[in-house]
């Protein structure tokens, strides 16, 4: 976990907005579906895809609601 940690950090660092690195933690239960398939054999469910399906609607809600107010602020 330390690992990560300074990774993230370094991230921020680099970044001139936060906002864009903020969207990667919706990421993280992909890799670790992936991680614990590969490792662990476990078994994946159909209740967790609908749980991503989910996840994947959120992340395009919120860009959504950014572009609209950019679009907004713009006029």
């Amino acid at each position: 976990m330390g690992f990560t940690f300074i990774l993230w950090m370094k991230a921020l660092q680099m970044l001139e907005r936060n906002d864009k690195l903020s969207n990667l933690v919706f990421i993280s239960p992909f890799f670790a579906l992936i991680w614990i398939r590969l490792f662990l054999g476990e078994e994946i469910y159909t209740t967790t895809i609908t749980g991503l399906f989910f996840i994947i609607l959120g992340i395009f809600v919120q860009q959504y609601e950014r572009q609209k107010k950019k679009v907004e602020r713009i006029k």
